[in-house]
């Protein structure tokens, strides 16, 4: 049995996207290493993975959080690329058209939640909601069991520092699929738009690619706006031409409400300073790792 050991939070099919090779056997794209401000090249295969990232050793499947997402997923994903890719490709396309339908719009809602809650960045915020939520636990344990004896502090003790109990419940946590279902409703009720670059300028992604910007501040600290919060706006590229935005109806005063679902063409000389300042987000909020298609927008982060 093939063990999927190497799991990726951001996965291949949509890398592959900001890579600058089209050899299928070798897929590379530009890596800045946000830290260490160091640049270099990288196959997508051994990017933006970890080992056992999902494995739960204490679930009878171990690689069931890994499958869900490469079963379920990833060909969700893999369609929504496709179909904006057919979309930015059409020469005959026109400014502000309609070209998300109904049944791409929910496509790319799941794609997008799936994406936010698989990255490094939720598994922090999970570690720290399930460190908080412990002490919790254990006095709930001491108010039903009493003293408690030596096999059930072991069990407690075992839940304190066995990373494996923490997987299990951060896995419940995020495959909630009644909780899942509340959040992609709220992403379909937002102003789904689409920009496309022509010209020179590039987006880059990053390892925690999908962004949740606030729109006064441009604050765009992972999991600080809210999904429900009127000046949120969420963006995600999905390849270097072309990234997704969506808007609460009633941001601006309800002026966007006309745009959803169409596509707003972007001239790179004309809106720079846009394009610039959502790559400038990726870089500050991503979790270790900026990727883009050309090594000179990398190189602009690290002067």
């Amino acid at each position: 049995m093939n063990e999927p050991k190497k799991q990726h939070y951001v996965p291949q099919t949509y890398l592959k996207q900001f890579s600058f090779t089209s050899n299928s056997s070798s897929y590379r794209l530009y890596v800045l290493h946000k830290n260490k401000r160091k640049i270099f090249t990288a196959n997508i295969k051994d990017t933006a993975a970890e080992r056992h990232f999902y494995t739960v050793k204490k679930h009878q499947n171990n690689y069931i959080w890994e499958k869900f997402y490469a079963e379920n997923i990833e060909p969700v994903m893999n369609k929504v690329i496709s179909k904006i890719q057919s979309i930015g490709e059409c020469v005959l396309l026109q400014n502000y058209a309609s070209v998300i339908t109904s049944e791409l719009k929910t496509q790319i809602a799941i794609t997008i939640m799936f994406q936010l809650l698989r990255g490094k960045h939720s598994r922090e915020f999970e570690k720290q909601a399930y460190k908080n939520a412990l002490p919790g636990v254990i006095n709930k344990a001491h108010e039903i069991f009493g003293p408690l004896d030596e096999q059930r502090k072991k069990i407690l003790e075992a839940y304190k520092n066995d990373d494996d109990y923490f997987k299990l419940a951060a896995m419940e946590a995020t495959l909630n699929i009644e909780k899942l279902e509340k959040y992609v409703d709220i992403i379909l009720q937002r102003v789904l738009v689409l920009f496309k670059v022509v010209g020179d300028m590039e987006f880059v992604t990053s390892d925690n690619p999908v962004m949740f910007v606030d729109s006064s501040s441009l604050d765009a600290t992972p999991f600080k706006n809210g999904l429900l919060h009127h000046s949120t706006v969420i963006f995600f590229p999905v390849s270097p031409k072309m990234v997704i935005a969506a808007y609460h109806p009633n941001l601006y005063l309800g002026t966007l409400t006309d745009f959803d679902g169409n596509i707003i063409i972007l001239d790179s000389k004309k809106e720079l300073k846009f394009i610039e300042m959502l790559n400038t987000k990726q870089f500050e909020q991503c979790f270790d790792q900026v990727y883009a298609r050309r090594v000179s927008l990398l190189e602009s982060f690290i002067g």
